[in-house]
């Protein structure tokens, strides 16, 4: 959820100043109600359930402002007319767009808010009578595949009106820091053509692979017991499947809100077996559907060309058998020796090291083997062979909590209900309802990637960017003649950035300038060295004529900043760490691993007014803008704000 509206919210702020709407009122909604949620019992879902209400209908709100300016941003880049609207569809996860189901013609609209080029496999629910055709902006014919949706997916609560029968998948090809579009028409053609294959497990183990991948499923359990990089030729025994561990009821402490404290170190198993696979196969993806139960069903998916598993699970509602609270796990147990270390992101950054049962700066004892090894994890996790040149990878959507409690293993927790507080102040039980006044069904998404380690590193940076920052998706009811006289296709950039290179943020500021922020986003031992970025015709439509850095926060100029400087004892000296920050012909700049820095853009021949936001300092609007991307604290900048 936090995920989903912080790219919204830095996409709103792009197209906002990359079109020069001026609708910094809307942008400004979205931002007021993201810095509310802000607070630690929103993050961790530690609020009482009435106020996690409001905090939804607030974030409604300004998401629904935010895809206003990007409607409106779309209108002018692609110069329609008239009453034309872009639709956008927030539940797409779920296979529910309603607003398209009745259109035999309409136009995608794809927006990119990385500045890299990138692909991204689209996902459309669509009711499949004939056959469909996708054009790109070229006019060319793109292949598609169609992939029933299961019961399990249309028994959601929040989809019970949708009549769509099938997901429409394609892949697109996205510029760097723009959009692109493509054009859907239900043709008078059969659609047996596209359908995907269905079967069932034979009497032998089931493969499904690609170019890159290949997984091996047992005929015997169903589930999934071999995982080969082909290209790479590494193989290793993996079993993966879905688990739920008893919540403690004990009076002393009991699991909770706060709390994840199971009954049993050992989690229990669903009652499983192979009739309950189904594999749909066709040109774009093979996808293989394991229901363990009817409240826990997963689907794991391997796309042509990709290098990396899709591993989608759908949980809820949980059901609370004589009173007992559940917490659902996927366990990803591989051959890899790791010893039951893990490494976790801290906020999408740094990658931590973590030991079973240690912390590095104290003596531990755990009395609770399976949560004191839990971790968050924000983007991703992986484990590394000690003796092999392998490392398993599993990059998350959304922050979840997970270790290695087992050698070889990596564990993450997907969703939780229980039946008792746990007294640390929430004053609830954690049993969240959802549209229907049962228990809440919740669903989400794993990339796995197995891979030597260098591989890994390189890879692993650039895919957690792609996951946090998907294309944003619009749909608007056109015909083949009005496509015709649109601009299809548009970047803000002459060329996309360097791949260690990450545009944080970019919005329009003071009078003639932006504020920007770049960050290198690998590690010194990840890649060593240093990279140079030239701004120097950059952009399309923005020529810059002026460069000033400025601190992190965006609230001084980097110049006007004066530290403490320290002596060490083995240094005569004191160094100036900022010695080599000012660009030295004032448009290429060089950014060191790790690095993030800010700076305003003087831009000419672009006369617009003053950039305002109510009575909220500018300061504060920059400070928040960095702390949405990197999770930082806001209580100064909200204080400021008061």
């Amino acid at each position: 959820m936090f995920i989903f509206i912080l790219f919204i919210f830095q996409a709103c702020k792009q197209v906002n100043a990359l079109a020069k709407l001026r609708e910094n009122k809307l942008v400004d909604k979205l931002w007021r109600e993201f810095s509310i949620v802000q607070h630690h019992d929103a993050i961790t879902g530690t609020a009482k359930q009435q106020v996690d209400n409001d905090y939804r209908k607030r974030l409604a709100e300004g998401i629904e402002s935010c895809q206003t300016v990007m409607g409106d941003a779309y209108k002018k880049w692609l110069r329609t007319k008239g009453n034309l609207e872009h639709y956008f569809c927030n539940q797409l996860n779920i296979s529910y767009c309603k607003v398209i189901e009745t259109y035999s013609e309409f136009l995608i609209t794809l927006y990119n808010p990385l500045a890299h080029n990138v692909t991204h496999w689209i996902r459309i629910p669509v009711i499949a009578r004939n056959a469909f055709k996708v054009l790109n902006v070229d006019n060319e014919k793109v292949p598609v595949q169609l992939v029933k949706i299961m019961n399990s997916t249309q028994q959601i609560p929040e989809r019970q009106d949708s009549k769509a029968t099938h997901e429409l998948i394609f892949r697109a090809y996205l510029p760097a820091l723009g959009y692109t579009t493509y054009f859907v028409r239900n043709t008078k053609k059969p659609v047996s053509s596209q359908l995907s294959v269905e079967s069932k497990l034979s009497h032998t183990n089931k493969i499904i692979s690609n170019q890159f991948i290949e997984m091996e499923f047992s005929h015997w359990t169903g589930l999934p017991v071999r995982l080969t990089n082909k290209h790479k030729q590494i193989t290793t025994t993996f079993q993966q499947s879905l688990m739920y561990y008893k919540s403690a009821l004990n009076y002393d402490q009991p699991s909770g809100p706060y709390i994840f404290r199971p009954e049993d170190n050992r989690p229990n198993v669903f009652n499983f077996n192979a009739t309950d696979v189904t594999i749909f196969t066709g040109p774009l993806v093979t996808e293989v559907y394991l229901e363990y139960s009817s409240w826990a069903k997963q689907v794991l998916r391997l796309y042509n060309d990709s290098i990396t598993v899709e591993m989608e699970w759908t949980v809820g509602p949980i059901p609370l058998d004589n009173y007992q609270g559940k917490e659902v796990i996927t366990d990803y147990l591989t051959g890899l020796n790791n010893n039951r270390e893990i490494f976790t992101d801290a906020n999408s950054r740094q990658m931590m090291h973590r030991r079973y049962n240690y912390r590095p700066s104290w003596n531990f004892r755990n009395t609770e083997n399976v949560a004191g090894n839990y971790y968050p994890i924000t983007s991703q996790a992986f484990i590394k062979d000690v003796s092999r040149d392998v490392q398993f990878t599993v990059f998350v959507d959304r922050a979840e909590g997970g270790g290695s409690i087992k050698n070889g293993s990596i564990e993450i927790m997907l969703h939780r209900r229980g039946t008792k507080d746990d007294m640390l102040g929430v004053g609830e039980p954690l049993d969240e309802r959802g549209v229907d006044g049962d228990a809440l069904v919740v669903r989400g998404k794993h990339q796995l990637l197995l891979d030597t380690k260098e591989a890994s590193t390189h890879y692993h940076r650039l895919k957690s960017l792609m996951i946090l920052n998907e294309p944003i998706i619009s749909f608007m009811r056109v015909n083949r003649k009005m496509r015709s006289k649109f601009n299809l296709e548009w970047s803000a950039l002459k060329r996309a950035l360097p791949r260690e290179i990450n545009l944080l943020t970019f919005e329009e500021w003071e009078g003639k300038t932006y504020l920007i922020r770049l960050e290198h986003i690998y590690e010194q031992h990840e890649v060593n060295y240093p990279v140079k970025v030239d701004l120097t015709d950059l952009f399309k439509n923005i020529n810059i004529v002026q460069l000033t850095e400025m601190t992190l926060g965006g609230n001084m100029e980097l110049s006007e900043l004066s530290r403490l400087k320290w002596k060490s004892a083995n240094l005569d000296k004191v160094q100036n760490e900022y010695a080599d920050r000012i660009p030295p012909n004032g448009l290429e700049i060089t950014l060191k691993p790790m690095e993030i820095r800010t700076f305003k853009i003087l831009k000419s021949r672009i006369k617009q007014g003053p950039y305002k936001f109510s009575h909220i300092p500018k300061t504060c609007f920059s400070l928040l803008s960095l702390s949405l991307s990197l999770s930082l604290s806001l209580s100064l900048c909200l204080s400021l704000s008061l």
